[in-house]
């Protein structure tokens, strides 16, 4: 609550501290989570690590020549991370993904029902208003 009485005096400034207040003011309500919710972490360092090898790897790939590519390889790269996270098999993955669809069959996604759930929860747990397809 210390902080409420800065922003509020600072929000109405025409340059960045006032921008930053403005900021601040808005997601207020999320600052302290960490404090609220014994699983969130008071850092992001769990997430930075996680993303650091695709930053890497669009280092020193030098990026991709087409929209198409960068795209390939930002969702490749987030399957990935998300694989490695629940140990699924990547190339697993890939190959039953590509199989069903050369085949015309649906793909079986009730391997993610218990991820889906997990984010419902938290989502919940942190009161967040659930994402509908």
């Amino acid at each position: 609550m210390r902080l409420k009485g800065p922003i509020n005096k600072l929000k109405t400034r025409d340059d960045s501290l006032g921008t930053l207040a403005l900021r601040l003011e808005m997601n207020y309500s999320s600052l302290y989570t960490f404090l609220r919710i014994a699983e969130v972490e008071p850092t992001n360092n769990r997430a930075e690590r996680t993303i650091r090898p695709a930053v890497v790897r669009r280092k020193t790939s030098y990026g991709s020549a087409s929209d198409a590519g960068r795209q390939w390889t930002l969702s490749s790269l987030s399957v990935l991370m998300t694989c490695k996270i629940h140990g699924w098999s990547f190339c697993g993955l890939l190959h039953e993904a590509v199989t069903n669809l050369l085949r015309g069959e649906p793909q079986d996604l009730s391997r993610f029902e218990a991820v889906k759930q997990q984010a419902l929860q938290a989502r919940e747990k942190l009161g967040l208003e659930p994402i509908t397809p």
